[in-house]
């Protein structure tokens, strides 16, 4: 048998060696499945990868950090946003590809080069590799692979690294975006890291280039114009209003529906709106129906919902708090959630900005729960009308009237301005603000835009007067907008049929 001590394989990932005394060695396991083509969604391909056990390391032994960014989801609408701002209302040649790094793991740096670490000769070792090994014998990773618990984090500072080297510069706000601009701050390209996943959005003659680039350091499979990204579909395309890019995620939620419909073995019902317009659920005291299909379901659907389905928020929030107990009544509502989706559902338009100033509704709902008479707070985030965030959330104290809660919720409508605000000016390199805040009441208005304290207003939480704050620095300017007009209502609470009708098709079509 040739010798195989100290012999590099596999393009210098392993090293096979005799294990040191004293040293741990990990397990490995193959994982088999078949992977979606990106441009032929009917098209699927076998893949095998070895990985590593990683729940057999130990931190602090095998490892020290293990966290690793991951792509927000406001930050990737924003970056939709300005590609259509900057093609459709610029006119300047921009074009959004994505690309795909293959196997990025096997090509990050091990985080501690000095520190080696073992695993056992996996099953088919000598069939790839035509070495055979002897019984003593184990693998020194000298690479990263698939599994090790730290892999991802060692990816994000290699990937890093290559990025900067190209000319592109890390976000101080989401460690996610890369921004590449010329001497003079005009912004160029933007890209979006999502481990191995990259939306790249620029001028066409950068696009290219930098995708040329990248292939120098790591082979990247080039998927060509954003259609896909995270498991949402994109697609352009223009109407009688103009130029959009819908998001979509049929598949997906057809899906749901029919894991709901194969679990209560019936068709569901369509309903009119996501919601029971009546008092929220409560905690149940019985025996759970069905946890583990409840638990999959909420989870599922939070996911579209997070991406591309903004009514659904409410509705979704409340079902959401009770993940450990579910009952009938939770399943009544859950129920009505599908049968929205089944019977409503269709693909979020986004359409260019009018300008690059964030727009935000902000709204709340007092004291809806019954129980600990908490308030809600709901807003949707847009730039220049181009929805970008939506988010629904209990407060998290009790407030003592709705000029108060709404107040509170201002507070959480301002903190996402903020974000906007400073993402637009270190993307573009101008300040696009004030942002501007519509909210329904006149007398958390008042108060944000005044400094004095009353009776009813002296023991307010000092953290909510950051908006009084962003009003003084002249980041927010607040405008009163009438109940019925403001779409964050429907982040608040379950609105009647004629609310929902009225405004939910104007968020979809992209007409707000």
């Amino acid at each position: 048998m040739e010798s195989i001590r100290d012999r590099n394989v596999l393009g210098g990932l392993i090293k096979l060696s005799s294990l040191p005394t004293g040293t741990r060695v990990l397990g490995t396991r193959w994982i088999f499945k078949w992977k979606q083509d990106g441009f032929d969604h009917d098209k699927y391909t076998e893949k095998a990868r070895l990985v590593v056990k990683g729940y057999e390391q130990i931190s602090g032994v095998d490892y020290t950090e293990s966290y690793s960014p991951v792509a927000n989801e406001t930050t990737v609408n924003l970056g939709i946003a300005l590609g259509l701002y900057y093609k459709h209302v610029l006119k300047q040649d921009w074009i959004e590809h994505v690309i795909d790094v293959e196997t990025a793991f096997l090509h990050a740096e091990r985080l501690n080069s000095d520190k080696k670490t073992y695993i056992k000769v996996p099953s088919g070792f000598e069939e790839l590799t035509g070495i055979k090994t002897g019984t003593d014998d184990v693998i020194e990773l000298t690479g990263v692979l698939y599994g090790e618990v730290d892999a991802p984090l060692a990816w994000a500072i290699t990937f890093k690294k290559i990025l900067t080297k190209i000319g592109f510069k890390q976000s101080l706000i989401d460690p996610c975006l890369y921004i590449m601009q010329d001497k003079k701050m005009t912004l160029e390209v933007l890209m979006m890291v999502h481990v191995d996943d990259c939306k790249i959005t620029g001028s066409r003659e950068k696009v290219m280039w930098i995708k040329k680039e990248i292939k120098k350091h790591v082979p990247i499979k080039d998927l060509g114009e954003l259609r896909k990204f995270l498991g949402v579909n994109y697609k352009a395309g223009t109407d009688k209003i103009g130029p959009y890019i819908g998001v979509d995620m049929t598949e997906y939620v057809e899906e749901i529906i029919r894991d709901y419909e194969l679990h209560i073995g019936e068709e569901a019902t369509i309903f009119p709106t996501p919601g029971y317009n009546e008092d929220p659920p409560k905690k149940n005291e019985g025996l759970s129906v069905s946890n583990k299909q409840y638990r999959s379901l909420i989870g599922k659907i939070m996911f579209a919902v997070r991406k591309c389905i903004p009514d659904c928020m409410n509705a979704l929030r409340e079902l959401s708090s009770f993940l450990d107990n579910d009952g009938e009544d939770h399943w009544r509502r859950l129920g009505r959630i599908v049968g929205y989706m089944k019977g409503h559902y269709k693909p979020l338009k986004l359409r260019p900005p009018e300008t690059l100033t964030p727009i935000i509704y902000a709204d709340s709902d007092y004291a809806l729960d019954k129980k600990d008479r908490k308030s809600i707070s709901g807003d949707l985030s847009t730039i220049g009308k181009t929805l970008v965030n939506w988010r629904s959330k209990k407060q998290t104290g009790v407030t003592l009237s709705s000029t108060e809660a709404e107040y509170v919720a201002l507070s959480h409508a301002a903190t996402e301005a903020k974000f906007l605000l400073m993402m637009l000016e270190e993307t573009t390199g101008t300040f696009h603000g004030p942002a501007i805040i519509h909210e329904d009441n006149q007398g958390a208005i008042f108060i944000a835009n005044n400094d004095s304290l009353g009776q009813q207003t002296k023991h307010i939480n000092i953290r909510y007067r950051y908006t009084n704050q962003l009003i003084q620095e002249g980041l927010i300017v607040l405008k009163y907008i009438k109940t019925d007009e403001n779409y964050a209502d429907l982040e608040t609470k379950n609105v009647t049929e004629a609310i929902h009708t009225k405004l939910a098709p104007r968020i979809y079509d992209g007409t707000m």
